[in-house]
């Protein structure tokens, strides 16, 4: 049997061999997976003996992270805003760019709120995937409603062991997509009709105007802030007109 420093010895050789840049970080992260244990504990007691099965899971991981096998896979998880998100092979791991999305969303949340006069957000995640982005939100904002809504049961799955794990499960709404692109929204009060009515010719959209759709996405995405701003500043225009009449 093997130490727990011998297998750090290991780790470490074997993913700076196949040129892996954070192996020195990886190799423990993928040991404390193993073991269940911290790094503190594993330098105070790196002459104990770690268990014949453990340090074979262990050798298998380094072995598969040395293919370039997504780390976050092999530990289950994943780092997002201020939480730790179960992820697998049925969900994208979610990139750091996207906290962007969800810190944008909570610096307008409040005045979106008191521009439109609404008691509670409803607020969709489409293709949710591990649900990472609703959720945080949900975190945040006890009083959002959240629908997260995804064409895979597998990646519901997921989504929805977040949820438990998160203890807001009995306060979402978990839909599928089915063959019909609208099948993921509720009925014609839930709030989402703007998205129900773009959704049967999404097809269209995306495929016939491939470039363009992509340089819309992208325009949007790198100017959200300033788009939800024009239009809170453009709704407190209507309303005040509407207020002077």
């Amino acid at each position: 049997m093997a130490t727990i420093k011998e297998l750090l010895d290991y780790g470490l050789e074997q993913l700076a061999g196949s040129g892996n840049e954070y192996a020195k970080y990886e190799r423990k992260a993928l040991l404390e997976h193993v073991l269940s244990v911290n790094y503190m504990y594993m330098i105070m007691n790196g002459d104990e003996k770690v268990a014949d099965d453990k340090e074979a899971l262990y050798k298998s991981l380094i072995e598969k992270r040395c293919t370039h096998y997504p780390l976050q896979y092999l530990l289950h998880y994943v780092h997002f805003m201020d939480y730790a998100f179960i992820v697998n092979e049925n969900v994208l791991i979610p990139r750091s760019d996207t906290e962007i999305l969800v810190e944008t969303v909570n610096d307008l949340y409040n005045d979106i709120r008191t521009t439109l006069s609404l008691g509670s957000l409803k607020l969709l995640d489409l293709c949710c995937g591990s649900g990472c982005i609703g959720i945080s939100l949900k975190l945040y904002h006890k009083d959002i409603e959240l629908t997260l809504s995804d064409v895979s049961d597998a990646a519901l799955d997921v989504a929805e062991m977040n949820a438990e794990k998160y203890e807001i499960k009995d306060y979402i709404l978990l839909q599928k997509i089915g063959a019909k692109k609208h099948a993921a929204l509720c009925s014609d009060s839930d709030g989402f009709d703007f998205c129900r009515s773009v959704f049967p010719e999404i097809d269209d959209i995306i495929f016939t105007n491939k470039n363009k759709f992509v340089r819309l996405y992208f325009f949007i995405f790198h100017h959200f802030d300033f788009i939800a701003q024009v239009l809170i500043f453009t709704w407190k225009k209507i309303r005040g007109e509407k207020d002077a009449c």
